[in-house]
């Protein structure tokens, strides 16, 4: 998985897509999450992680750290905030 990806634009579609699954085509399902939605997701991954005490080897907490980090940034890139999307991006960088 890549950070900053560009957005793919895709056709609208004729009803809203909600977040949940979604399938194109015979392709594997995946995860959808409209930009809305992105935002309180990200602050709750924020949340818990400041929570959690990592009681796993340092290899895995670095790759399991490694990835949700991708996805909040991902998240953070749906942001149409741009001072709070910079802010934000600062704050997933401190994770460590």
């Amino acid at each position: 998985m890549q950070n900053n990806i560009e957005i793919q634009h895709l056709p609208a579609q004729e009803k809203r897509v909600e977040t949940g699954v979604v399938k194109f085509g015979d392709d594997w399902s995946g995860i959808f999450i409209r930009g809305d939605d992105c935002f309180n997701f990200l602050f709750g991954l924020l949340f818990l992680l400041s929570k959690v005490k990592f009681k796993i080897p340092e290899t895995a907490k670095y790759l399991a750290l490694k990835e949700v980090k991708s996805y909040m940034n991902i998240l953070n890139d749906c942001n149409q905030n741009e001072k709070m999307r910079v802010e934000l991006a600062a704050e997933i960088a401190k994770i460590k």
